[in-house]
């Protein structure tokens, strides 16, 4: 049922909790394809089973690899929640001190190409211990289709606590419920825009790996900055992230507080909407697998392909982990979804062919630190074209211009910068790159941001434009520090978006315009969208730089 926005939330723990058990019986038989929601929800049978098995989850210890919180650290955990957990289990320091399982997430300057990989197989293994749990062999993941206008609210099947009246602690019987979300979306006053919920960017990618790390569908492997991101990866999945997470508001009218588990990496897998969302971002990924036309693109070399540095907990007790080559191959993960067409042949059916290993480091330019423009390449391969330095505020309801100059290039000795980016030595490429820096906010926004370069004027600023590079990446930006790790994405808060083609394409190019453009995260559906905070993001400034780099074989 839909409970109203000023019912009083209670916050829950997130379940710390784990066991290792045997459990191969429940593999005998055949799981259901991944469903709709939507459809879900009308089998009480179904619905039962889910919330058992994450009950069951949620009870047992962290440090057993069956429990919520072991499964939910693997994908980040945050200092707070380990503590905790720290408290309850004894056990979990020996986790921590093995070192091969929690904070692997991808999104800690990890390769782009890693995301979808990664997650496929994360959410594959979760699956299998929740099945075990559930005491239903046949159970799935269900997957949030909020792509389908109809399915853009919050779903209920999370949202209701189910209080028992007579508690009087008011504590949450429904193990999916959590009140860490953005409280406006999670109570039905407004749902998800379609700025949001849109694949048709992934979608329309027609490489699977991109000539660079925020192109194609995955993304690619010469990451120069950990905030890089495929374009399945910014949309939808990093804006539903922050979107979900939003602002929770639990008393706090001035909406200060940072944001839910959702909108960040070290606490998102504690809430259980987690894992219908990526659900669905794999689901989107499949669609996009059986989509005739599409290609492998620019594959990394063989060494990527052959790691295996990633290891997940299997129902039998056993630790899996194979190279990327074997999660990128049809069948070895056997996954169905409701959607899946009889006709399909993935692509992953014939998986890549890895380039051999180029004999040269890539040496990246980018990053955080100021760098004042040189008048040879400096040792890290960049050279800054031009800077705007200083804060300046992200509106929430108009674009924001700023121009950027292309001075002549007679570091690279070129008479225009097209000619400098094509004599680039043997082995290695040049690139033009936008870095938007010191990214940040105070309370969490209700909008997000679209970058885009050279936008005509009265063009259409959507994602279909040309002129689209990227979106500005919130989610991660705020969040306590992590267990166990260096904390790239809060010391790193520079986003660089490649914007090569507009160099290349106009040989008399002076100058970039660069053009961020906000978009709602909500829609209303009761009442109005409650009204962005004036300067909810903040930026340190911008600049413009040539990043020259080994390139892989054949690239």
């Amino acid at each position: 049922m839909r409970i109203g926005r000023r019912r009083f939330l209670v916050g829950t723990a997130g379940g710390l909790c784990a066991s290792i058990s045997g459990g191969g019986s429940a593999l005998a038989v055949t799981s259901m394809p991944r469903m709709k929601l939507s459809k879900f929800v009308t089998d009480p049978a179904r619905v039962a089973a889910l919330k058992k098995g994450v009950a069951t989850m949620k009870s047992r210890k962290p440090s057993s690899p069956k429990s919520w919180f072991y499964q939910a650290a693997i994908h980040a955990v945050s200092n707070a929640f380990l503590q905790q957990a720290l408290q309850q289990d004894a056990g979990v320091q020996a986790v921590v001190n093995d070192g091969r399982f929690w904070t692997k997430c991808p999104h800690f300057g990890a390769p782009s190409a890693d995301f979808l990989l990664w997650h496929r197989a994360y959410l594959y293994y979760f699956e299998r211990l929740l099945r075990e749990a559930s005491g239903d062999p046949t159970l799935s993941v269900p997957y949030w289709d909020y792509g389908d206008p109809a399915d853009r609210a919050f779903p209920d099947l999370f949202a209701d606590p189910d209080i028992d009246p007579a508690d009087p602690q008011k504590r949450p019987r429904n193990p999916l419920f959590d009140s860490r979300r953005d409280q406006a979306l999670m109570y039905g006053v407004v749902e998800l825009s379609d700025d949001v919920v849109s694949a048709a960017p992934a979608l329309s990618q027609k490489l699977f790996f991109g000539d660079t790390e925020d192109s194609g569908l995955a993304g690619a492997v010469l990451d120069s900055n950990p905030r890089t991101r495929g374009v399945l990866e910014q949309i939808p999945h990093d804006v539903i992230h922050f979107a979900v997470g939003g602002a929770v508001g639990v008393n706090d009218p001035a909406a200060t507080q940072v944001g839910g588990l959702m909108s960040s990496p070290p606490t998102a897998a504690f809430d259980p909407i987690f894992w219908v969302h990526h659900a669905n971002i794999d689901r989107i990924w499949r669609t996009w697998d059986c989509t005739s036309g599409n290609s492998w693109g620019n594959p990394p070399d063989a060494t990527w392909f052959a790691k295996k540095d990633w290891y997940f907990n299997d129902v039998d007790g056993s630790i899996q982990s194979h190279d990327r080559l074997y999660y990128l191959t049809d069948g070895n993960l056997p996954v169905k979804y409701d959607t899946d067409t009889g006709g399909c042949i993935p692509l992953s059916k014939n998986p890549p062919t890895p380039k051999p290993a180029p004999l040269v480091v890539a040496a990246n330019g980018g990053g955080a630190t100021p760098m004042a423009a040189s008048a040879a390449p400096p040792a890290s391969g960049s050279v800054v074209l031009d800077m705007k330095a200083g804060t300046m505020s992200l509106p929430p309801d108009r674009p924001t211009n700023q121009l950027l100059a292309i001075p002549p290039m007679k570091v690279f000795a070129a008479p225009s910068a097209p000619a400098a980016l094509s004599a680039a030595p043997s082995g290695t490429r040049r690139r033009v790159i936008l870095e938007i820096a010191g990214v940040d906010y105070k309370a969490p926004p209700s909008v997000g941001y679209n970058v885009f370069v050279n936008l005509p004027e009265r063009a259409s600023p959507d994602r279909a434009s040309p002129n689209f590079v990227g979106t500005l990446a919130l989610f991660g930006l705020k969040h306590e520090p992590m267990a166990g790790m260096k904390d790239e994405m809060s010391t790193d808060t520079a986003q660089q978006f490649d914007v090569t083609r507009f160099v290349r394409s106009t040989p008399d190019l002076k100058q970039l315009q660069v053009t961020i453009m906000p978009f709602s995260l909500y829609r209303p559906r009761k009442g109005e969208v409650p009204k962005p905070a004036e300067a909810g993001v903040v930026l340190g400034g911008m600049r413009l730089l040539v990043v020259e780099e080994a390139t892989l074989p054949n690239r």
